[in-house]
């Protein structure tokens, strides 16, 4: 993930994925001009659309007007933010921090409870006052000191990495699986505490096993059991006990072989081979397998691809130990691509009757119409929802037409 960051050659290579996250349409339309994915995020936002651990790395330029006209309280919530979509063991590297870098390196020396764990930069209570870092009445931190999630690499200026499980996170609100069902959003938690033995993307193994079979060895080698036990009450929790065999053929694979994407048509698979079709996006993606799909068959390097939408983190997470960067994002809330920024396909399988009110972030039901002839509200969603409405602004004329 690049935020505010010019397109760069280095950022277009082929063997891995960038989403340029920009401040203006010019800018995200210039990123995308240059073959690369880019997002329109204004720099009043507070939030990244990705789930945590998304990204391998994040790149950020620090004097982009997102940050530079903040003061240092709000400069750090934005650093916490940075880690927290970054993969465990993951660089962070922020280009011209200047004068700033002595105040992240004293922030990161200081033991002080100073990073909220728990909540988003502006978030209030329900009685609209603001979070503080003290105890609730359980007797839970929402806070941590910044080095227990992020520390700086030897030998390199202003490139910091995210701390594996650090154990002050189990200690934090929203956290600890004792609490997780009643304090925490269905969806997402902002940190949690992964496997302390699950490998990283930094561990020397793995990653000998990754390249070794490059470009497909990042679907095979990561740790499903591991995964799966760093989360409770999570859709994978549940699907891998409920459904073990789907499990394995649509999810994760077996042994990290993954079969064929049962949805995606042979007349596609054809276009992409023959450069008629050179991006798509893939709506409601999941884990991710669509993406895992093209890399298998050796066409991902010929397609520009962005993938949105899952049920919640444990899925995401699925895709990141992949290596597919996936965005969080609803199904009803316009895209965030700039206005000149389409695709050759939109593509979507099962996504819209599972999507029901309640797994979205803000619960709206002007958006639903009750239909006493449907079995389930995601079905009245996907029969009153104008897909077509509704994608309108990522697909061309000559795609709306089919």
């Amino acid at each position: 993930v690049a935020v505010d960051v010019a397109v760069q050659p280095e950022l277009l290579d082929k063997r891995y994925d960038a989403i340029f996250v920009q401040s203006t349409d010019a800018a995200a339309a210039a990123a995308w001009k240059a073959k690369g994915i880019s997002l329109v995020v204004p720099p009043t936002a507070t939030v990244l659309p990705f789930a945590e651990r998304a990204s391998d790395v994040v790149v950020a330029d620090a004097s982009s007007p997102r940050f530079a006209s903040l003061d240092d309280d709000r400069f750090r919530k934005w650093l916490v933010e940075l880690t927290r979509v970054l993969a465990d063991d993951g660089p962070l590297v922020l280009l011209h921090l200047g004068d700033r870098a002595k105040i992240v390196s004293k922030w990161l020396s200081s033991k002080q409870r100073n990073v909220d764990v728990c909540h988003e930069m502006d978030q209030t209570s329900s009685e609209g006052q603001p979070y503080d870092c003290g105890k609730d009445e359980k007797g839970r931190f929402a806070c941590v000191a910044l080095k227990a999630i992020l520390r700086p690499v030897a030998g390199f200026r202003n490139v910091f990495e995210r701390v594996r499980a650090p154990p002050e996170l189990l200690g934090a609100c929203c956290i600890h699986a004792k609490y997780a069902k009643k304090a925490c959003p269905r969806r997402c938690t902002r940190f949690s505490a992964s496997h302390p033995k699950l490998p990283t993307i930094a561990d020397a193994t793995r990653q000998a096993l990754v390249l070794r079979e490059a470009p497909v060895g990042r679907l095979r080698f990561w740790n499903v059991k591991r995964l799966v036990a760093s989360y409770d009450r999570s859709w994978a929790t549940s699907y891998e006990r409920r459904h073990p065999t789907m499990w394995h053929q649509i999810y994760v694979g077996d042994h990290g072989f993954l079969p064929d994407k049962r949805e995606w048509p042979l007349a596609l698979e054809q276009l992409v081979s023959k450069g008629d079709v050179a991006s798509i996006l893939d709506a409601g993606a999941g884990a991710c397998s669509l993406d895992a799909h093209f890399r298998k068959t050796g066409v991902r390097s010929k397609l520009r691809v962005a993938s949105f939408g899952f049920y919640d983190c444990s899925m995401a997470r699925v895709a990141s130990e992949r290596g597919s960067l996936v965005i969080d994002w609803s199904w009803v809330d316009p895209l965030p691509f700039c206005d000149t920024c389409t695709f050759d396909v939109v593509f979507q399988a099962e996504g819209i009757h599972h999507t029901t009110p309640k797994n979205f972030m803000t619960y709206r039901p002007e958006l639903c119409r009750r239909d006493p002839n449907a079995t389930s509200s995601g079905r009245e969603m996907a029969k009153h929802w104008d897909f077509k409405s509704s994608a309108a602004p990522a697909l061309s004329e000559k795609q709306l037409a089919y």
